[in-house]
């Protein structure tokens, strides 16, 4: 599980510093606090007791010298006991360190100051009762069909998904956050639990890349969070699942399965070129663009959806249980987007 995200140091100016210090911030939803003092800059963050180990590392830009590397230290605040420290790696532009049983509380990195090379921060956490997450994505087609996602529609409501893992380790009834951020974008959710490991709300997709964290408490008390060692990138080329006959998840023996998309664009118009094909093609299976019949879709209105229909085929001489994959791809000149589908093969009498 990752216990904070990379966090630039950036030396080069006071008024880029400043900036950063005064906006509402991914850190600062993190209780992660930057302070700059005479020679050092100094990042603060928050280890919860389920953590076993802790590993961090800061990278710098360039070659970093001696300096550099020998100044940098991380501790508790509070100074406590903490076994097994290990300062490793001081080489070339890295410095890594690893704590094994690290003190619940405050932990402090601090870090040199340069005028020339600036440096990324970033802390991981391993333990068997550490807390991770993953995220995804809810998203409807126009029809009602449901189907989850790792890259949702920009502009789209969506359902964002976290599945918590150690839930024994977390405290039920106390709030449980989501935060993103990302360039322009920053906002914060309190999620709904909805079964035994997931959490979930409804979002607006932006348009931009962010980052997805989880906040909350403890059965011990203590504040938890983590980030998540994925950035999210919202694709503005859309391709949903409309429809799938006669069934979304086999293929009879001889006869064809019909896949019906729709593709949107809410920021950008254009021409947008089509390609499908599956990986059974030496085997006899057919995967054949029916509509748009050229297999270019001009899209011309942002609030239209255009239909795409492709027609897979299995043979008569194939077995049972065998899976297919099939794959579309939409393309314009500064975007695509990708769907890939797995069918299995049935009994042509079932």
């Amino acid at each position: 599980a990752v216990v904070s995200t990379q966090s630039t140091g950036q030396d080069g100016g006071d008024d880029d510093w400043k900036r950063k210090k005064r906006d509402t911030s991914l850190n600062d939803h993190f209780l992660i606090r930057r302070r700059r003092q005479a020679e050092f800059n100094t990042l603060s963050f928050y280890v919860d007791e389920t953590v076993g180990r802790l590993t961090m590392q800061v990278t710098f830009q360039r070659h970093a010298d001696r300096r550099l590397l020998d100044g940098i230290s991380m501790s508790p605040q509070d100074n406590c006991n903490t076994h097994n420290q290990e300062t490793g790696s001081r080489f070339g532009n890295i410095v890594h360190y690893a704590v094994h049983c690290p003190c619940v509380g405050e932990w402090q990195i601090k870090v040199p100051r340069s005028i020339d090379n600036s440096w990324t921060f970033s802390a991981k956490t391993f333990g068997d009762f550490s807390i991770g997450f993953d995220v995804d994505f809810e998203q409807a087609a126009s029809n009602g069909n449901v189907e989850w996602t790792k890259q949702p529609c920009a502009g789209d409501t969506a359902k964002l998904v976290i599945t918590l893992t150690q839930r024994d380790s977390i405290d039920e009834a106390s709030r449980i956050d989501v935060l993103l951020n990302g360039e322009s974008f920053d906002d914060i959710f309190r999620l709904r639990t909805r079964d035994n490991d997931k959490w979930y709300v409804d979002i607006k997709i932006p348009k931009v890349s962010f980052k997805v964290a989880v906040r909350g408490t403890t059965v011990a008390g203590n504040t938890f969070l983590r980030i998540h060692n994925t950035e999210i990138k919202p694709t503005t080329t859309c391709l949903k699942t409309e429809n799938i006959q006669p069934s979304a998840l086999t293929i009879k023996a001889g006869r064809d399965t019909t896949i019906i998309m729709s593709l949107e664009n809410k920021f950008q118009t254009g021409e947008y070129r089509l390609y499908c094909f599956n990986d059974r093609q030496r085997d006899g299976f057919e995967t054949n663009i029916e509509r748009p019949r050229n297999r270019v879709h001009r899209v011309i209105d942002p609030d239209r959806l255009y239909y795409i229909f492709i027609k897979v085929k299995a043979p008569q001489a194939v077995d049972e249980g065998e899976v297919v994959n099939v794959w579309c791809v939409v393309r314009s000149i500064n975007d695509r987007a990708i769907k890939s589908y797995r069918l299995m093969v049935t009994s042509i009498f079932d």
